[in-house]
């Protein structure tokens, strides 16, 4: 299998168990709408994407902002090896938007 169909097999695999988490909450919330919580959902899918996203996200760089203030890594001249809003697009990240996206979408068409 080549690494594009590797990529693709793993974001219709974590999107089908993103979907199947939505269909549980779908179970135990029964008061609300679907598309409402699926919309919730989404964008809690996507925020924790982020901050969990494989370049680091925002827990590294609590460590590195640490480690550039001490005073070993200032004689030595350590510096921030990327920026702070640099994502590395991985198959976790791109399903959580995908399901967000259609969620909007999905709002929209049966509002």
């Amino acid at each position: 299998m080549n690494r594009f169909a590797k990529y693709i097999f793993f974001i219709m695999l974590i999107l089908g168990i993103q979907v199947g988490i939505f269909y549980l909450l779908t179970l135990y919330f029964t008061n609300l709408q679907r598309f409402d919580l699926m919309f919730i959902v989404g964008l809690i899918y996507v925020i924790l994407a982020f901050i969990f996203s494989s370049s680091g996200g925002l827990l590294s760089h609590s460590s590195q902002n640490i480690m550039m203030r001490s005073m070993p890594a200032a004689m030595q001249g350590f510096h921030e090896k990327r920026g702070f809003t640099s994502v590395k697009v991985n198959p976790i990240l791109v399903s959580s938007g995908i399901f967000f996206l259609s969620s909007i979408v999905l709002s929209l068409v049966y509002w």
